[in-house]
């Protein structure tokens, strides 16, 4: 079997590591949908008309 070069490793490295940053940046980007759907539902919860007890329409928790 052939040895590897140092320049084929590296070149291994670099897409691996691409793609452990790729997999952390889509991570990232759904958090951040999450924490925007938590924080549109906290405002929909400011807004509920408690003197419709108790036939109260709640918003929908994410």
């Amino acid at each position: 079997m052939k040895e590897k070069t140092p320049h084929r490793r590296a070149g291994i490295n670099s897409i691996r590591q691409a793609a452990k940053i790729n997999a952390a940046f889509a991570q990232f980007l759904n958090q951040n949908d999450q924490m925007a759907e938590w924080k549109k539902y906290r405002v929909l919860l400011m807004r509920v008309d408690i003197s419709k007890a108790p036939d109260i329409a709640w918003p929908v928790q994410p």
